[in-house]
């Protein structure tokens, strides 16, 4: 397939996308009125990245729920996206970037996999109180940085950091919330 870009738009939905099954890249961002992907549920793999970032008014990924195989994931700045839940069936990937999103909870959705080939970055999510998600994850080919999510427990993320194996540098920093 090809690039599917859907960048500063007033659309609500892409619900005309229904037929698409793959794609090279989807790029999603700054839709300011965007309020769900469910259009793009025949997408079952995308050859290098999606990237969604700075939908606004984005609730949720249930859209991707065929997604199970993408190179990168950039989930950033949508400030109403209250769970990724959507990926759940998600199982390869080497890039998972989950950052600047307010209403974040947990990483449910990343409980399909079990190794990254790259790098996990997880930061700055206010309400992100629970990484339980990927408990799951053996093995990290890259870095791994869990930074400055304010609802966040740090001794709990410092745990869950702990039990994977990672070849690049860990980081678990300024995760500021109180133990559950």
């Amino acid at each position: 397939g090809g690039d599917l870009d859907i960048f500063e738009t007033s659309l609500s939905d892409v619900d005309g996308l229904s037929n698409v099954s793959s794609a090279r890249t989807v790029s999603i961002w700054s839709n300011e009125a965007l309020v769900n992907i469910d259009g793009l549920v025949g997408l079952s793999s995308v050859e290098n990245y999606v990237s969604l970032d700075n939908n606004d008014v984005l609730l949720n990924l249930d859209g991707l729920s065929n997604l199970n195989s993408v190179d990168g994931l950039i989930v950033s700045g949508n400030d109403d996206l209250a769970d990724i839940d959507g990926i759940s069936g998600l199982t390869s990937s080497s890039y998972i970037q989950i950052a600047n999103n307010a209403s974040i909870i947990n990483v449910n959705g990343l409980s399909g996999l079990s190794s990254l080939s790259g790098n996990m970055y997880i930061a700055n999510n206010s309400s992100l109180s629970d990484i339980s998600g990927i408990s799951q994850l053996v093995f990290i080919g890259g870095d791994l940085s869990i930074t400055k999510n304010a609802s966040l427990c740090q001794t709990d993320a410092e745990a869950i950091a702990a039990a994977i194996v990672v070849t690049g540098t860990t980081t678990v920093s300024d995760n500021t919330g109180n133990w559950p």
